[in-house]
């Protein structure tokens, strides 16, 4: 039985979402198979809005007539679905298909522009199963695989909206303020800085309006409520990178306004403003196959049955002050990285305190690695993207000698009470090929022994 449907596609470019052209195209499924159901969510009437009709479902045939996609689509639950549509009418699928690629062949269509992206991979995929499930997702089965986080309970220092960390400061570079910069910055300028600086704004660092040594109240960002969901304020931000073959990585990073710093000789050392720490699950055709703590500037990975859960979720601990992320409570000595001794001199805490649940207040992003570009999830559009493109440091350089806020353990630099403001997630290796970051620090993926 032949049907007439309307055929809609929607594609990223030049940093935001552009409506394509649409299609009316006969195609033939037999009823009784019903739609494919996971064609069926993707094109829908809520993303398309200047389409003049809109299917649910939809399906393809190939060049003997014969309905095999509904059959494709439900063997590859966890395939990398991108399907690339050219003007010769040719679908090719790629080769992450191998079990079925010997039935992608012959797909036809008769859409209207040259080269057009149905926007099916596999990040988007793992990206619905990371975040809460809505009613537009394919399943909500992995939206409990998100991690929660178990905040210090005498850390006065919470998770802090990025937006506002961003509005309280200036931009400057060697202490003086950048010229040509905005009056007011915001999440969607920020990339604005980056040709306002040296080395494409690596120098530019977003420096606090406020004396901190006064203690602002906003540097003290915002406390989860009972469900566990910090209210009027996004201080997480969702990335998943596809690599192909299977192989994708959902990073959770989570941001902080203020980073305490540990003592040394009862000198508080490495205090300073901007903190962005994270989480890396690894993906292996849709399974979690380990966890990665980001810790300083450095970090732990584990197996994905090595950890504590809360349920299917992995619990982290974001350590007092620090808030560097450990898989389990309790002192976590890292003067030697990756190595938790008995008499380091610097050591974190962390305890249950408070759980907060970062998922509910989150940006979601689908990292592109061919551009090195952020392209927000289609069911949230508009959400910025600017300042994930900023190069450069997200709170105050580190004060000089002269300064009067600034002290030192003997006089040694790397003791200074306050050290420069961090990179943001751009540059967290969001590419990285194994679950350890290609920095060639030593680092592996350790079994539940090592807890």
């Amino acid at each position: 039985m032949a049907s007439q449907y309307t055929i809609c596609t929607r594609m990223y470019d030049d940093r935001r979402w552009s409506h394509s052209q649409c299609a009316d195209w006969p195609v033939t499924r037999r009823p009784e198979m019903g739609p494919p159901p996971l064609l069926r969510q993707r094109i829908s009437a809520r993303s398309l809005t200047p389409c003049p009709s809109i299917p649910t479902w939809w399906s393809i045939k190939n060049e003997h007539t014969q309905d095999v996609a509904g059959g494709l689509y439900d063997r590859l639950p966890q395939a990398r679905r991108r399907a690339c549509w050219d003007w010769k009418e040719q679908l090719s699928i790629s080769s992450a298909y191998d079990a079925v690629s010997s039935r992608s062949h012959g797909f036809h269509t008769r859409l209207l522009s040259s080269s057009l992206l149905l926007d099916l991979p596999s990040s988007s995929y793992i990206l619905s199963q990371a975040i809460e499930s809505t009613s537009s997702r394919r399943n909500g089965e992995y939206s409990k695989l998100s991690p929660k986080v178990w905040l210090h309970s005498q850390d006065p220092y919470h998770p802090s909206d990025i937006a506002t960390h961003v509005q309280r400061t200036t931009p400057q570079t060697r202490f003086t303020k950048v010229n040509g910069a905005p009056a007011e910055l915001t999440l969607d300028n920020l990339d604005g800085l980056n040709a306002l600086g040296t080395d494409g704004g690596k120098d530019i660092w977003l420096t606090s309006k406020d004396d901190i040594t006064t203690n602002p109240s906003w540097l003290n960002g915002a406390s989860p409520d009972a469900a566990g969901k910090i209210n009027g304020a996004i201080p997480c931000v969702v990335i998943v990178t596809d690599h192909g073959g299977g192989k994708v990585d959902a990073f959770y990073f989570y941001f902080y306004t203020y980073n305490q710093g540990n003592t040394l000789f009862g000198i508080e050392i490495g205090s300073h403003v901007g903190d962005w720490e994270h989480n890396m699950i690894r993906f292996q055709d849709g399974t979690p196959q380990a966890i990665w703590y980001s810790q300083h500037a450095t970090g732990e990975a584990f197996t994905w049955a090595a950890v504590e859960k809360d349920g299917l979720r992995p619990l982290a601990y974001s350590a007092k002050g620090s808030h560097a992320y450990y898989p389990t409570p309790g002192r976590h000595d890292y003067t030697i990285p990756n190595v938790n001794t008995l008499i380091g001199a610097l050591v974190d805490y962390t305890d249950r305190g408070k759980l907060w649940d970062p998922i509910q207040s989150a940006y979601t992003y689908i990292y592109d690695k061919e551009r090195k570009d952020f392209i927000p999830t289609e069911d949230r559009p508009n959400q910025p993207t600017g300042f994930l493109r900023f190069n450069g440091r997200w709170g105050d350089e580190q004060y000089p000698d002269s300064d009067r806020r600034q002290r030192k353990v003997f006089w040694i630099g790397a003791t200074a009470k306050y050290s420069g403001g961090p990179t943001g997630p751009r540059d967290k290796n969001l590419q990285r090929k194994n679950v350890c970051p290609d920095d060639g620090k030593w680092c592996f993926v350790k079994p539940a022994d090592f807890l």
